[in-house]
């Protein structure tokens, strides 16, 4: 398991920040969300009630729901009616892997801030969030939140969760398709240095009609490497080590490498509609939310 730094123990989310969270809102991009016409309000948790028509009174309906105004101006009784909005679901999956807990602050770190801010605008919104933390060969679950947002169970499930083991995205991405049981917005938090196959998980997911979103977190030492003459690197999740020369000449090769791998996925992103968002490990978390994921599309 890769340490954490000293600058991953502070709270996920501060009350000033929370403020601004008040604010903002998660867009979806698909149609995910279905509609009942007749609820009443109050009878669902989650979603939102509009008033949608009206019907004539039926013996055994609730008194409660009479217009009154209506029967003022025709003698006639009449029963109002709702279309009750579902709540979606906002699935966040987190990679846990060894290779996240490089960076200070730790990509891991950061992905939990995100995934503790987005689930807050998920249930605060009206809708539920769920995390799903693919570590070690496993993915963890945790309970749906909805109604109001729940800071003591989000620090909870997420706090413990410590960088291990392999990248296993695909099969992660396969007990997501297999456990949901609607359409939902899944939110993938991940460098992506997965050697698997990823993008099938994903296409599979998309073909469903998911709503997708990727962010990509990069710590600034795999975005902006030092030269430092004679290495040894070692796969902090395979153990596998080779060494090389890190000089200008190899770090043009990787600034290339690293552009072809990011654009890559971007380009992949964009044939299969989903989001994708990049952000590095040490952005002010702020910044991060408030105008990266705006940016990207995700919240405003």
């Amino acid at each position: 398991m890769a340490p954490e730094s000293r600058t991953d123990h502070a709270p996920l989310l501060d009350e000033d920040f929370l403020r601004k969270l008040d604010l903002l809102e998660i867009v979806f991009k698909r149609n995910i969300l279905g509609r009942r016409v007749g609820d009443r309000p109050g009878l669902q948790r989650g979603g939102r009630a509009e008033f949608a028509d009206f019907r004539e009174y039926s013996p055994g309906d609730e008194l409660r729901y009479l217009d009154w105004n209506v029967y003022a101006r025709t003698d006639r009784l009449f029963i109002k009616e709702f279309t009750k909005e579902e709540a979606a679901l906002v699935c966040l999956v987190l990679d846990a892997s060894a290779s996240m807990g490089v960076g200070s602050p730790s990509k891991l770190r950061q992905a939990k801030r995100l995934a503790a801010a987005l689930a807050y605008l998920a249930v605060a919104g009206g809708n539920e969030a769920q995390f799903a933390a693919a570590t070690d060969r496993r993915v963890l679950w945790s309970s749906p939140q909805a109604g109001r947002p729940d800071l003591g169970a989000t620090a909870a499930f997420l706090e413990p969760l410590g960088p291990a083991g392999p990248t296993d995205l695909a099969a992660a991405l396969a007990e997501v398709r297999e456990r949901l049981s609607r359409r939902s917005l899944v939110i993938l938090i991940s460098d992506l240095l997965d050697p698997g196959e990823p993008r099938k998980g994903l296409r599979l997911l998309g073909s469903q009609r998911y709503d997708l979103t990727i962010l990509h977190v990069l710590s600034p030492g795999e975005l902006h490497p030092p030269a430092i003459g004679p290495a040894r690197l070692t796969d902090i999740e395979s153990g596998a080590g080779t060494d090389v020369v890190v000089d200008e000449a190899t770090l043009r090769l990787y600034a290339s490498a690293l552009n072809d791998f990011c654009e890559g996925w971007l380009a992949f992103c964009q044939r299969h509609d989903i989001r994708y968002v990049q952000t590095s490990s040490a952005a002010p978390f702020e910044e991060c939310v408030l105008e990266t994921l705006r940016r990207g599309g995700l919240v405003r």
